[in-house]
């Protein structure tokens, strides 16, 4: 996937300092939910919960 250094989160201050804490974050709550998980992902980002969480739902995972 070729990167645009034009977006704030495919530059340096966002591979450094935002996605190591989103990571964190995230992997806490994929922790947290039983397997086979239905979960709806609301909101505009970069879908980086959404491919966290993939693999433990079977369906209904949505990324706006």
């Amino acid at each position: 996937m070729p990167t645009n250094k034009e977006h704030w989160y495919d530059g340096w201050f966002y591979g450094r300092w935002i996605a190591p804490n989103q990571d964190r974050l995230f992997g806490q709550i994929k922790n947290l939910l039983p397997p086979n998980s239905t979960v709806i992902d609301v909101g505009c980002g970069t879908g980086r919960l959404a491919f966290t969480l993939a693999d433990k739902c079977t369906a209904g995972l949505f990324a706006c």
